[in-house]
């Protein structure tokens, strides 16, 4: 939003851009190979994650993060299995802790994906995913090319590892005030970008740019 928040208040599912940005993000879905959420905003949203009204002629794989398996074998995603695979990815203590989350993910059509915590770890459930490990995971299975979508926190996560390569930031230009669920205002101060584009779509306005150059 124009005041830095990307939803009215912590979970709550608060839809922000237009049309024009809608259909982009659409067309950027169909481009990639996978795209990534957190437990957190796949809970609150419950979203498709499907490329719609783009063409596409391969599979799209979603991958989400769950560190505790709270994913719902419910989930919307799991009735879009036909436009690719979706990869639960988390931890030997996590998948440990919620054995029968994990067997009904699995009879959802879940691939889980368990991968290394994160050395620092030593919560409850394992401790966090690594990053690394997860990706090195993906790319094992051909995957190059990953869309973070959400949310804040996962957003943070890949940025403070450093696996952040280019980043797109649509702006709308709502206010949803101080209650709103802050985005990563520090990050965008110094993005650093190289260069930084700008677009205008409708009402809302795209901003991106590289932090890692793959060239």
């Amino acid at each position: 939003t124009a005041d830095g928040r990307v939803s009215a208040a912590p979970g709550v599912r608060t839809p922000l851009t237009g049309a024009a940005a809608n259909r982009l993000i659409q067309r950027e879905r169909a481009e990639v190979d996978a795209l990534a959420v957190g437990s957190g905003t796949l809970i609150i949203d419950d979203p498709l994650l499907t490329a719609r009204g783009a063409y596409r002629f391969r599979p799209l794989t979603r991958v989400v993060f769950d560190t505790r398996l709270r994913t719902p074998s419910h989930a919307k995603l799991f009735s879009t299995l036909a436009s690719g695979p979706v990869i639960i990815v988390t931890t030997p203590g996590g998948a440990a802790a919620a054995p029968e989350a994990a067997g009904a993910l699995r009879a959802a059509g879940a691939d889980l994906a368990v991968v290394p915590a994160e050395a620092a770890g030593g919560a409850a459930d394992g401790g966090r995913v690594s990053l690394h490990a997860a990706l090195e995971h993906l790319a094992g299975r051909g995957l190059s090319s990953l869309i973070v979508e959400g949310g804040p926190c996962l957003q943070r996560a890949f940025w403070d590892a450093g696996l952040v390569d280019r980043v797109q930031i649509f702006r709308t230009p709502h206010r949803v005030g101080a209650l709103g669920l802050e985005w990563l205002a520090p990050i965008e101060a110094g993005l650093g970008w190289s260069p930084a584009l700008t677009t205008t779509l409708g009402a809302d306005v795209l901003v991106e740019g590289y932090v890692h150059r793959t060239d």
